[in-house]
């Protein structure tokens, strides 16, 4: 009896790293990453102005501000630096001056690994535009 409860529990843990990994990559979307055929398929459901609406639209934790530093009875909160192309472009705010039909991907980097590629002071994280 014990056996075949061991035999039956096997079976099950096998099916079921059978089963994900069969599936993995098939419509999956990474969370800090929108390739650009989904940004295609965005631009077919609705029209989008400015990468800032599009980002809101398909990913707006990247909007959010991360970090958060007490300073007196205050909160600061730290939002994402923008980069296009590796480049600093500025603030979040300026991510309304990017035109969606540029925009070939998007890419969040959380502070520590923003901090690695682009250096220090990226607490808030950077949002990493690519353009055509």
């Amino acid at each position: 009896m014990k056996n075949l409860i061991a035999l039956i529990i096997l079976i099950f843990i096998f099916a079921g790293c059978g089963a994900s990994s069969s599936s993995a990559g098939q419509g999956t979307k990474s969370s800090n990453k929108i390739e650009n055929d989904e940004i295609q398929e965005a631009l077919s459901k609705q029209p989008f102005q400015n990468a800032y609406e599009l980002i809101s639209y398909l990913r707006p934790t990247y909007l959010n501000p991360r970090a958060q530093y007490t300073v007196g009875s205050g909160v600061l909160r730290v939002k994402p630096a923008v980069y296009v192309n590796n480049v600093k472009y500025g603030e979040i705010g300026e991510l309304y001056n990017i035109g969606v039909g540029e925009i070939t991907g998007v890419q969040y980097f959380k502070a520590s690994d923003a901090s690695y590629r682009f250096g220090m002071g990226h607490e808030g994280g950077v949002i990493l535009i690519s353009t055509r």
